[in-house]
């Protein structure tokens, strides 16, 4: 049987800065500096955040949050690591 607080409202909004390829549409009111990635020398928007949960969001205090990320480590040999940024 599940309880009256087995689901309850994020406190506060939690999110990740990253870069995003630059999509015409969804950053038409860009007006900051694009840069061109090193690897596939598309243009992309840095600054950006990719929010894990923002805050109103209902949560369940026992499922954590979980998101995979790659990080270019070093562009001439085209590295990448991966790591996983969780909320517990």
């Amino acid at each position: 049987m599940n309880s009256i607080r087995s689901v309850v409202c994020c406190p506060t909004s939690y999110g990740v800065l990253c870069q995003e390829l630059y999509n015409r549409e969804k950053h038409s009111s860009w007006t900051s500096r694009l840069e061109r990635n090193a690897i596939d020398g598309k243009e992309d928007t840095p600054d950006q955040i990719f929010w894990l949960i923002r805050r109103g969001e209902a949560i369940r205090p026992d499922t954590p949050i979980s998101e995979t990320f790659c990080w270019v480590v070093n562009p001439n040999v085209q590295d990448l690591i991966t790591g996983t940024y969780t909320i517990c």
